[in-house]
């Protein structure tokens, strides 16, 4: 077994982090009225976390470059349990700066994730941002099983306040694994560092398109998938649609932990353009699948694919950003901003398009624009060329 790096360490501290922001995912639109929520208060309380990122990432990265790991990690972690144990005990105006402050949190944990991938060996960085992904999203899946489970025994305020005692111990984490102030990785000029932002902004384009037409969507839409294949389905199969749901939204979590750090291992051997030619192609064809799935069952089978694929392109993608960000975590933070707004615009595009075309036609755009971002990366030279070389060259 391969020795554990700085990056394993944040990405369970990430998952610590995530017990609260995932478990609110499926808790607070199913307890909105106890808390006198309306509808749209709860979709600006999920979503703004991601979008003040977007201002949050750039001075989070630089104030990691001049602090390195230890403090700003241990601020992070006491952020994200003070603010889970809040959650369900205050008014909206109040929850909303909680989850910004929460999204301050986990730009920390984030990009302290990449500063340590960076200051990795080479030929591990594509191995180890799917490890963190892998790490990051165990939090997740015990957000989602757990969440509902004690919301309707506990009441949703003692619940988060349970979840914000178990994110506690990743303050302790921070603070003994990394013991030294260090700068964890290399002083560069900022002309290389700013030089390296538009080959990677190019790489965060395909990831938005990913997460927003593809992952993302198809998260928001399960239901009208299993609707759709219900209808269509020439028998009844006899079990609570429920079922159905939860196996096709737990493939979400469970394709990233699984698959995540083979892609991430792929990446590394042959280069992340394959991998993704690959993965964008077979997953175009399981989102296909989900259109066309004639019963529940196999609607659930094309989705936790589609998934499982999906999430091979995006550690794919975040391999390929790495390579290009080279010594910069400014850049690499600036990439998965534009992640977080594709993640972010999934949910709010995919309902009114399955109102306005049907679920068919939805799957099939989305599967058509992951197929093309696979035949973008087709007819480029190997990506484990000219960058990869250049990233030895600078270590």
């Amino acid at each position: 077994m391969k020795r554990w790096t700085p990056v394993h360490w944040v990405g369970l501290a990430a998952a610590l982090a995530l017990l609260g922001d995932s478990a609110l995912y499926v808790v607070l639109p199913a307890h909105r009225d106890e808390l006198r929520l309306t509808a749209v208060q709860v979709g600006v309380l999920l979503s703004v976390n991601r979008f003040v990122r977007l201002a949050l990432n750039d001075p989070t990265a630089r104030a990691l470059d001049r602090l390195g790991l230890r403090a700003p990690l241990a601020l992070s972690l006491l952020l994200a349990a003070l603010t889970t144990a809040s959650y369900g005990r205050v008014p909206f105006v109040a929850f909303l700066v909680l989850r910004v402050v929460w999204g301050l949190a986990w730009s920390f944990l984030r990009n302290g994730a990449n500063l340590s991938v960076l200051a990795s060996e080479a030929r591990r960085r594509g191995e180890l941002q799917g490890t963190f992904r892998s790490l990051a999203r165990l939090g997740s899946l015990a957000a989602v099983l757990l969440g509902p489970w004690l919301a309707s025994r506990l009441g949703v305020a003692r619940t988060f306040e349970w979840l914000g005692v178990a994110t506690l111990p990743g303050i302790l984490l921070a603070l003994f694994v990394f013991t030294k102030k260090d700068r964890t990785t290399e002083d560069t000029e900022s002309t290389e560092k700013e030089s390296s932002v538009p080959s990677v902004f190019s790489v965060a384009l395909s990831a938005f398109f990913v997460n927003a037409l593809g992952a993302s969507l198809l998260l928001v839409t399960l239901g009208d998938g299993l609707a759709h294949a219900h209808a269509v389905a020439s028998f009844e199969v006899g079990k609570p649609a429920a079922i159905f749901l939860g196996l096709a939204g737990a493939g979400r979590w469970i394709g990233e932990i699984l698959v995540a750090p083979v892609a991430g291992r792929a990446s590394d051997r042959i280069g992340p353009g394959p991998v993704i030619v690959l993965g964008a192609l077979l997953g175009a064809g399981a989102l296909g699948g989900c259109a066309t799935a004639r019963s529940e069952p196999a609607f659930v089978v094309a989705a936790v694919g589609a998934f499982g694929l999906l999430s091979t392109v995006q550690t794919a993608l975040d391999a390929l950003a790495t390579e290009r960000a080279r010594t910069s975590t400014v850049a690499l933070g600036r990439y998965f901003t534009v992640v977080d707004v594709g993640t972010a615009i999934g949910p709010l595009v995919g309902p009114p398009l399955v109102e306005a075309i049907g679920f068919e036609k939805t799957a099939a755009a989305s599967a058509t624009v992951v197929a093309l971002v696979g035949i973008a990366y087709m007819n480029r030279r190997s990506e484990r060329g000219a960058d990869h070389e250049g990233l030895h060259a600078d270590g």
